[in-house]
């Protein structure tokens, strides 16, 4: 029998924050299972010690919403990382028709 040269999946890329957490991208699903309002999110970490949250949803999060989520993703990056949510009316998916779940800061 042929063998697979290799097999293919979705991509979660790893947060590094300023103190040398590493956030998977998979602990972002298990957060946002919290949220179900949200209907797509995208986490962009956007420099060294900063993450933005990108989200669809119906309606905006309400302010004690916004403040357990912002909470709990602090005590995970830790206190230097700032983070930043931020209602969206979409999220591009990309060419192959797939969405990515978050975008880690490229390594120069």
């Amino acid at each position: 029998m042929p063998l697979l040269s290799s097999v293919d999946g979705r991509v979660l890329e790893t947060i590094v924050s300023p103190d040398g957490r590493i956030l998977p991208g998979e602990y972002f699903v298990y957060v946002m299972l919290d949220w179900p309002q949200v209907r797509q999110y995208l986490v962009m970490q956007t420099a060294a010690d900063a993450l933005e949250l990108q989200y669809v949803a119906d309606a905006p999060l309400a302010a004690p919403d916004c403040d357990r989520l912002l909470g709990r993703l602090r005590r995970t990056a830790g206190e230097q990382m700032r983070i930043a949510l931020r209602q969206v009316e979409a999220i591009a998916p990309l060419p192959s028709g797939k969405r990515r779940i978050t975008v880690a800061l490229a390594k120069t």
